[in-house]
């Protein structure tokens, strides 16, 4: 069904710009009859209502209870997933109770707003946190579901960062999704890799023990600090030419962090490996041909997420990993991240032990979705199956740039003697 209205292009808008997106109130407006009250509500049928060829608005409604939820999603031929500018209007038994707009071309990113007697209130959902709420916004409710949505934002805009409602496609975020593909690619087709406990590559490209030094025995691998190494050696390749030194990622960083509980497991536990790991893998990347400064080495610390608690030397709640991720990919473009998961162990209540480490891959595509890629040991996983395997933990991070032309470091199949 092709349908005639006004409608709002906003792909030239500084204000609010989804490219290629387009917002249209007319379709709402003309199902305001339906908004009155939910009393001897009825299905209605589902209906595509075409703006461009191929894009359309789709309108359905269900009924759950004493509520109708009607739902004007905007979508393209071919694709699953509804466009930003998605709505959902919950009418009760004495008319509109909650509006939710979508974004993000995701369910979990919404403004929630709620009837008010004269103005409106609003929560802000940013994958799946709530980032603001009751925000007053001067509209009746009736105005913001059946008007225009630019009028929203324009009001909205004036104390909401809206940068992070709207991802923009930068050519910077093709450095760390050409690295993504570069390292799927090449553990796709290169020799069978085992989870080697304390296995890495040394600087000269030999499978060794983290502890020793010593060459492996078979089968070779990593474990999950000798495979964050691998993935930043070819990054350092690229501006050395060379591999990281395993000696210079085991400093420790005694005196930055601990206490006596940890002082004294110092070198029985190694309680902090997986945070002075990563803390220096990132300050070599940083500094290439510069000595460690200890009093520098927190300078690539992930520790600024808005809305969020950062914790000195533990970081923030796995829970919140996604979020972190989406925010850095935005704010801070063209990162990777290492990951340290600490938590508690057995034998030890309420003492906390930096026990694996991870690599992270944020960016936006060029439809301006937000990708994360997440791998570990050998294999691209997901942040559902770390926070499953590490409940209640944190994760911290340090962040590290991703130049251009990456090229993975070969495995040898044995070792050289």
């Amino acid at each position: 069904m092709r349908y005639i209205f006004l409608f709002l292009m906003v792909g030239n808008l500084g204000l609010f710009a989804f490219e290629n997106f387009f917002y249209d109130f007319s379709v709402r407006s003309s199902y305001s009859n339906y908004f009155s009250s939910s009393n001897d509500a009825i299905k209605i049928e589902t209906t595509k209502y075409y703006i461009l060829d191929n894009y359309y608005i789709e309108v359905s409604n269900s009924i759950v209870g004493d509520y109708v939820y009607y739902s004007f999603f905007n979508r393209k031929n071919g694709v699953s997933y509804i466009f930003p500018g998605s709505y959902v209007i919950k009418v009760g038994k004495h008319g509109i109770e909650q509006v939710k707009i979508f974004f993000l071309n995701r369910s979990d990113t919404f403004i929630r707003i709620k009837a008010g007697d004269v103005h409106s209130n609003a929560d802000f959902y940013l994958i799946n946190t709530l980032i603001h709420k009751d925000i007053k916004l001067p509209f009746k409710i009736s105005d913001i579901a059946t008007g225009s949505f630019i009028e929203v934002v324009r009001y909205i805009d004036n104390f909401i960062d809206f940068e992070l409602f709207n991802p923009k496609y930068l050519e910077v975020y093709d450095n760390v999704s050409n690295m993504v593909d570069n390292l799927k690619s090449f553990l796709k087709i290169s020799p069978l890799m085992f989870e080697v406990h304390d296995g890495a590559m040394n600087e000269f490209g030999e499978m060794v023990y983290i502890k020793t030094g010593e060459p492996q025995r078979e089968p070779i691998g990593f474990n999950c600090s000798g495979f964050s190494k691998w993935v930043a050696d070819s990054i350092y390749k690229v501006k050395t030419e060379k591999l990281l030194k395993i000696k210079d990622l085991k400093v420790r960083h005694i005196g930055v962090r601990g206490n006596g509980f940890t002082k004294y497991h110092e070198f029985s536990r190694d309680p902090f490996f997986g945070l002075d790991w990563t803390r220096n893998i990132a300050y070599k990347l940083h500094n290439v041909n510069v000595n460690l400064d200890l009093s520098k080495i927190k300078e690539f610390d992930v520790n600024n997420i808005g809305f969020l608690k950062y914790i000195e030397n533990r970081g923030y709640e796995i829970d919140n990993l996604e979020f972190i991720l989406y925010y850095l990919a935005v704010k801070d473009p063209g990162h990777i991240y290492l990951g340290s998961l600490n938590t508690t162990i057995d034998g030890f209540p309420g003492k906390i032990f930096h026990k694996h480490i991870v690599v992270l891959f944020p960016f936006i595509d060029q439809n301006s979705i937000f990708r994360v890629s997440l791998m570990e040991i050998n294999d691209e996983t997901s942040i559902k199956s770390l926070k499953d395997r590490y409940p209640n933990s944190y994760i911290h991070l340090v962040k590290v740039k991703v130049p251009k032309h990456i090229s993975v470091v070969s495995i040898p199949r044995r070792i050289k003697n």
